[in-house]
């Protein structure tokens, strides 16, 4: 599966405030994730828009996550960065697991 760079840094992002639990200004996870800052903020701000982060304003602000690591999947972050989620195509009759296969259309 390929990925855009915006939804990798997003998954990164995330991964860097899940380890953290706590408030991180723009500044630290773009430096210590390698993401360039800008590019940053607009992946933020798209999370915050889906309730995946929440964010605090002032001298002491920056972004954490909205809930628990533990009730936020990758198809979660998927989704709000506008990633398309395709499963790989069905081989129907050619599958050898067709005969029994749960996820067949």
């Amino acid at each position: 599966m390929r990925i855009s760079t915006r939804t990798y840094y997003g998954l990164r992002a995330m991964a860097n405030l899940a380890a953290k639990q706590e408030i991180s200004p723009i500044s630290d996870i773009s430096y210590e994730e390698r993401i360039p800052s800008a590019f940053l903020e607009k992946i933020l701000q798209q999370l915050h828009k889906h309730g995946l982060v929440a964010s605090e304003k002032g001298a002491m602000g920056g972004y954490r996550l909205a809930k628990k690591p533990s009730e936020i999947s990758v198809k979660d972050i998927f989704i709000s960065l506008g990633e398309v989620i395709e499963a790989s195509p069905c081989y129907a009759e050619n599958c050898p697991h067709h005969a029994g296969c749960r996820t067949a259309d």
